[in-house]
């Protein structure tokens, strides 16, 4: 079994090459555990990959609050069973997006924060 990454509960296209979770800590203090609870950066990183809208629709799901996402829980891969997220899903805006000549995207990544 895979886990395959859904935001609001549409399959993300393509699928992550990489999903890195990483807890924002600042002054040796955990970030972003006041009122709302603890959450978690994560980062998606897209694969090298064809461009156009028929085959890309992360920028679709950048810059907003989500209903839901679809990951592997932290400290699991891809080959786990998926762990659905959908308190305080918000994306942040797509920072790079690199398409050298060739026809090819690539080093484009999506990070979410999560509640826990």
């Amino acid at each position: 079994m895979s886990v395959t990454v859904l935001i609001n509960g549409v399959t993300l296209n393509p699928q992550p090459a990489e999903i890195n979770w990483e807890t924002p800590v600042m002054g040796e203090k955990l970030d972003g555990t006041e009122a709302t609870g603890a959450y978690e950066t994560v980062t998606l990183r897209a694969p090298v990959d064809n461009g156009g809208t028929a085959n890309w629709n992360w920028s679709t799901y950048e810059n907003a609050v989500l209903t839901s996402i679809v990951l592997p829980a932290r400290f699991s891969t891809m080959r786990d069973t998926g762990t659905t997220y959908s308190s305080g899903v918000v994306s942040k805006r797509i920072k790079r997006i690199s398409s050298p000549p060739g026809g090819l995207v690539r080093e484009v990544e999506l990070t979410v924060s999560v509640i826990l």
